[in-house]
């Protein structure tokens, strides 16, 4: 997701028609990382080897309590935040 406000006009159109190609239907833009959430894993737990509990960091990731706080975000997809999280939910916690 990105927030409207964070990018330019032009960038935000740009990203939206490379993201509509079909090249692209298996991919996401995801916070700036072409990492998938198994190597964001595996290199936090490099980084933070002790006191390290995958369930714990999983779990953050559906942990929407700050951002319930914010305005909700725009989705490119047109989605609703409460899709989102659930989709979240779902992906992290199964």
């Amino acid at each position: 997701m990105l927030h409207y406000e964070t990018v330019t006009p032009y960038l935000r159109n740009t990203l939206m028609r490379l993201m509509a190609d079909a090249t692209f239907d298996s991919f996401r833009l995801v916070g700036g990382t072409s990492h998938s959430v198994t190597e964001m894993l595996d290199l936090y737990e490099k980084r933070y080897p002790y006191n390290y509990s995958r369930e714990d960091i999983l779990r953050g990731f559906t942990n929407f309590d700050k951002a319930d706080a914010e305005p909700d975000p725009m989705c490119l997809f047109h989605k609703d935040w409460d899709v989102i999280k659930r989709d979240l939910t779902e992906t992290f916690l199964g």
